[in-house]
């Protein structure tokens, strides 16, 4: 993979991760005017980023490393 196609998508998905943890630990310690079903799939879509940036960062390295 080349670092420009690479590097935008995992900086996204990082930082789309991290705001969206920050969120849910503020949401666990105040009490939650969501509806629980909005929470489940804020939920969703946090754990998807943080997947997609863990892979995507893995990829990168085990590129850096096959040289």
């Amino acid at each position: 993979m080349k670092k420009w196609k690479t590097s935008i998508p995992v900086w996204l998905a990082g930082m789309a991760a991290l705001v969206l943890y920050l969120l849910t630990i503020v949401d666990h310690y105040a009490p939650s005017p969501y509806d629980p079903f909005l929470k489940n799939i804020v939920w969703g879509i946090r754990d998807l980023a943080a997947s997609f940036f863990i892979f995507t960062a893995y990829e990168i390295w085990k590129d850096k490393n096959e040289k």
